[in-house]
């Protein structure tokens, strides 16, 4: 049950005060922000053992992964500026632990097990995030906030003379591989639902000719930030042939892919649409655009509301310091201090299903408002409301 925020005669620093303790409770018991990417730093790693040799090769390839994943790109192992870091992987550990490997995951080779010396472990290694980011600024090296665009995958699949759209609750291995793939680059999909809806607006045909129009309006319903078209066919020789198409608004991008396994070809789906993604929203961080803005947040009704609205803040990358400013009956207004351009938080946040943007209030006699919805006003100040 929610509790209602009142505030009648009490002053404004009883307010702040009263709110904050009760922000310490409520934190305790919130769930993960919505919109946002989780596991970020962390990354599981098959071992044979536990030993410190076994221990230190699964920490440096966990750390491997999780550059990846922050930074966007593939190559960010290969990068000279992060040669010190890679060489000591241990310093930017915050915990680790073994889980065992579920049977069905074991990796089972000839050689191993003929040495009986099988992967039936799993390292989980969680990095610090604060260390993390700084050595990717440090490097000149991108960091792509956990707030990040969907993907919806339309797949049309033919393979022996079977031709299926993915999705519903068809072909689940196929389902997984695909988010296991997208989990690794740290990116959302969305597999279709291909219910009733989904196949009165567009048909198997439609996926495969890549009739953008259709695909669009059937995309509509799933509010993705991009739209991942993929066209794969199984050759009698046994290869797999892949064409895909990445619809971002007014851009589309096209790449193909033939391989032996139909693995390889997924992949190339997803790698390929991370690729353009991370390029197009993952930033260099700078201190040329740093300083301090206002954000204005209305409907903050309780002291849920409020623990909910004060952690998504301090959760955006780009954030370095919060402080409240004003507090009412159902709004706040908060100092935030950033280590980017505001329009890296704007980005953030419209990626994000915690706030949704309002316009500026009109500021003078002329009419004229500050500026468009979720932008920046003349006073560095942005308008949003709480999402439910």
């Amino acid at each position: 049950m929610k509790i209602r925020l009142t505030f009648i005669t009490i002053s404004h620093t009883i307010h702040v005060a009263v709110l904050s303790l009760s922000v310490l409770l409520c934190l305790h018991a919130s769930g993960a922000v919505a919109g946002e990417v989780s596991g970020l730093y962390e990354a599981e790693v098959p071992v044979r053992n536990q030993g410190d040799a076994e221990r230190d090769r699964a920490i440096s390839t966990a750390l491997d992964d999780v550059l990846v994943k922050v930074s966007g790109r593939r190559d960010a192992t290969a990068i000279q500026a992060l040669e010190t870091v890679l060489s000591h992987p241990i310093k930017l550990v915050q915990q680790f632990r073994y889980r065992e490997m579920p049977v069905a995951e074991n990796t089972r080779t000839p050689d191993n097990e003929v040495a009986g010396n099988a992967f039936t472990q799993l390292l989980v290694v969680s990095f610090d995030p604060q260390a993390v980011n700084q050595a990717l600024y440090s490097a000149g090296m991108p960091v792509w906030g956990r707030a990040r665009p969907a993907t919806l995958v339309w797949l049309a699949i033919e393979d022996e003379n079977k031709r299926y759209l993915l999705g519903g609750d068809g072909h689940p291995q196929i389902q997984q591989r695909i988010r296991d793939l997208a989990q690794q680059r740290g990116v959302p999909v969305l597999i279709p639902l291909l219910d009733l809806e989904d196949q009165s607006n567009l048909s198997f045909t439609d996926v495969w000719g890549n009739f953008q129009d259709v695909i669009e309006r059937a995309s509509a319903r799933y509010q993705a930030e991009a739209i991942l078209v993929g066209r794969l066919f199984h050759h009698t020789d046994g290869t797999w042939q892949a064409r895909w198409t990445l619809y971002m608004k007014d851009d589309r991008q096209y790449w193909e892919m033939n391989a032996d396994q139909l693995d390889n070809v997924l992949g190339s789906g997803i790698e390929g649409s991370t690729d353009i993604l991370s390029a197009k929203f993952s930033k260099i961080i700078t201190t040329a655009g740093s300083g301090t803005i206002l954000i204005s947040i209305t409907d903050v009704d309780t002291v849920e509301d409020y623990a909910r609205t004060i952690k998504y803040l301090r959760s955006l990358d780009t954030v370095t310091k919060l402080q409240i400013e004003e507090v009412s009956t159902s709004s706040l207004v908060v100092s935030l201090g950033i280590r980017s351009d505001p329009t890296e938080l704007v980005q953030s946040i419209r990626f994000g299903s915690t706030l949704a943007p309002l316009p500026p209030p009109v500021t003078d006699d002329s009419g004229s408002v500050a500026g468009d919805a979720g932008t920046l006003a003349s006073a560095r100040t942005m308008y949003y409301r709480l999402l439910q």
